[in-house]
C-alpha cells in the first residue's frame, strides 16, 4: 500500500507569496477598519451633539496604521493638538458635570465582525494567489 501527494511545491510557492503581501495588505484592512470607526464616531457626536457645542471635536478623530515586523497596529480617536481634541475621554465617559457619549467604543464593537470577516477573506486570497483588498492605509481627511 502506498500514497502520493502533488501540489507541495506549488504550496509552498503560494505560501511564499503571501508571506510577502500579508502585512501590506493586512494594512489596508485595519485601515478601512479604521476609517469606519473614526466616521461612525464622528457621526455619532454629531447626531448627539444638537446644539452644536462640539463643533470642532469630529474634525479632531483621526487614525493612525503603523507596522513593526508582522504586528499591524491601527489608532483611532482624537488628536488632543486639534480644536476640542482634548475633550475625548470626557466625551467618550462623562464627567461629574456632562453626560457621557460613547462613540469611540461603541464604533469599534460595530466594526470588530466585519474587520474579522476581512481578515478571513485575505487569508483565503492570499491563498488562492489572488489581488488583495483596496483601503486607505494613512487618514484621507488628517483627521
Amino acid at each position: 500500500m502506498g500514497a502520493k501527494s502533488h501540489g507541495w511545491k506549488r504550496l509552498a510557492e503560494d505560501l511564499g507569496a503571501a508571506r510577502e503581501r500579508v502585512v501590506e495588505d493586512g494594512k489596508k484592512i485595519v485601515g478601512k477598519g479604521c476609517l469606519h470607526i473614526k466616521k461612525q464616531s464622528q457621526q455619532i457626536i454629531r447626531d448627539r451633539s444638537k446644539r452644536g457645542y462640539l463643533p470642532h471635536y469630529p474634525r479632531a478623530i483621526g487614525y493612525d496604521v503603523t507596522a513593526h515586523a508582522a504586528d499591524i497596529i491601527g489608532e483611532v480617536g482624537p488628536d488632543a493638538n486639534k480644536l476640542q481634541g482634548g475633550l475625548g475621554r470626557i466625551i467618550e465617559f462623562g464627567s461629574v458635570n456632562s453626560a457621557p457619549i460613547p462613540h469611540l467604543i461603541p464604533s469599534l464593537d460595530d466594526e470588530v465582525p466585519r474587520f474579522v470577516g476581512h481578515v478571513q477573506e485575505l487569508g483565503e486570497r492570499l491563498l488562492n494567489g489572488e489581488k488583495g483588498p483596496d483601503g486607505p492605509v494613512a487618514d484621507p481627511g488628517g483627521g
